[in-house]
């Protein structure tokens, strides 16, 4: 397991913010995995803006 995550969960489950840390984690751990799943020069996120032009 990521430490990051791991961290998060080892505090207490009524901890202040806590789901809110460890949905926001897990969001972004899902999201950097898919990136570097996807060959060089295409998008993971067909859906989303592509942020790598300059507008």
């Amino acid at each position: 397991m990521l430490r990051p995550l791991a961290s998060i969960e080892e505090r207490p489950a009524g901890s202040i913010g806590r789901e809110n840390q460890l949905r926001h984690t897990r969001a972004r751990l899902e999201n950097v995995t898919v990136a570097l799943e996807k060959l060089p020069g295409t998008r993971p996120f067909p859906d989303g803006a592509d942020l790598s032009q300059v507008t």
